[in-house]
């Protein structure tokens, strides 16, 4: 009876040591798991500064485009006007040299 007692308790620890075993095994790859999970989470986080990074330089990219076309749009905008007021007042000064010789011619018949 004695030694069925000390064979009882011999597994009674032994299966608490194997559940111990096992315990502390799944808590160490929990905390394996959880130091991964973090190192992802950091990985992610920076990933996603780049791509905002990258997003605010392509933006930026773009408004300078826009920008310059706007820019070079202004400057052939202005110097179409500058050509079309040189043609007016080129064609105002021809038009005034015409009447004035027709005024002379005028003048010359009466």
């Amino acid at each position: 009876l004695h030694a069925a007692r000390q064979m009882t308790c011999a597994a009674k620890r032994m299966h608490i040591r194997r559940t111990y075993i096992r315990q502390k095994g799944m808590l160490k790859a929990i905390m394996t798991l959880q130091q991964e999970i973090g190192e992802l989470q950091h990985e992610l986080q920076e990933t996603v500064q780049q791509a905002q990074c990258k997003m605010q330089h392509l933006a930026i990219s773009v408004l300078s485009a826009v920008i310059l076309r706007k820019c070079v749009f202004h400057h052939q905008l202005f110097a179409l006007q500058n050509i079309a007021a040189y043609t007016l007042a080129a064609t105002c000064r021809r038009r005034s040299h015409e009447l004035e010789h027709e005024e002379q011619r005028a003048s010359v018949c009466f």
